[in-house]
């Protein structure tokens, strides 16, 4: 029984998300579908890209993961699977796997043991049910999760080679974001954006563990402080900057909002300051 799992902007008050279980399971009833997300804030690639990155790591080898955050679906742009043989990835060339690819915890050379290939093979899309072999009807130009990244999910889910799915094409080309980057502002001042903002108003920076052991945090000209442990290191109320459970910089309020005190969203920029 292959794991799928489905990550998306979609919400749950149009339908969209069945429709895709649906054309995944028109193929292959035995596929077991977990919702990841499908609450992310629309079109934000970014919240998208932290949350398959963080998730990943915690499904079963050979889990195929959906991840769909698409404002230029039906465009030129590129629709990719990528795989290392133990993972797939399925969805637009948009940076959402940037985080991925590039894996800033690990600090692993980029695309290290990953394949891309475009899905470019209309054959493999999806089919009319009842239909006992793939018929290639053309996509929508509007919904490519219902026919395109299900239908290959679920032929990846029946042991169908990555290589038949689509074209493979270089790794190294791919869209990242920018969003993602850190920089050196100066030699004192590292530079980091906020990647996802979690339902608690919590604030994931792009900044690694690794990379902010010492310095005092700032967003904008607001000083959140120096590292600490946990959310209760400050009390109610206070900003604090601390290593979350994912193993990136976070700035929260204890028991409180962060995005709501600081008026931050995704791409935020966030500075570690030397003392």
């Amino acid at each position: 029984m292959a794991i799928i799992t489905f990550l998306s902007d979609f919400g749950d008050s149009d339908g969209y998300v069945g429709i895709v279980k649906g054309a995944i399971l028109g193929i292959n009833p035995e596929a077991k579908i977990i919702d990841l997300c499908h609450n992310i804030e629309p079109f934000n690639i970014s919240s998208a890209a932290w949350i398959i990155y963080n998730a990943f790591n915690h499904f079963p080898e050979g889990t195929i993961h959906i991840a769909v955050v698409d404002p230029a679906v039906g465009s030129q742009q590129k629709r990719i699977l990528l795989t290392n043989g133990s993972e797939h990835f399925i969805g637009p060339d948009n940076g959402i796997f940037s985080l991925i690819l590039e894996d800033p915890l690990s600090k692993r050379p980029s695309a290290d043991g990953f394949r891309a290939y475009e899905l470019n093979k209309p054959q493999w899309y999806k089919e009319t049910p009842g239909e006992k072999t793939p018929a290639g009807h053309e996509a929508s130009a509007s919904f490519h999760a219902r026919d395109i990244f299900g239908p290959i999910a679920a032929r990846l889910s029946l042991g169908i080679d990555a290589a038949h799915l689509g074209s493979e094409i270089d790794c190294a080309a791919l869209a990242a974001l920018p969003v993602l980057e850190q920089s050196w502002r100066s030699d004192s001042i590292r530079v980091g954006r906020v990647m996802h903002v979690d339902r608690f108003g919590n604030l994931i920076t792009s900044l690694p563990a690794q990379e902010a052991a010492a310095g005092v945090f700032y967003i904008g000209t607001t000083r959140i402080g120096a590292l600490v442990k946990t959310y209760h290191s400050v009390k109610p109320g206070q900003l604090l900057a601390f290593i979350g459970s994912h193993g990136f910089v976070e700035v929260a309020v204890c028991e409180g909002n962060a995005q709501r005190v600081l008026g931050a969203t995704s791409n935020t920029t966030v500075e570690l300051r030397a003392q």
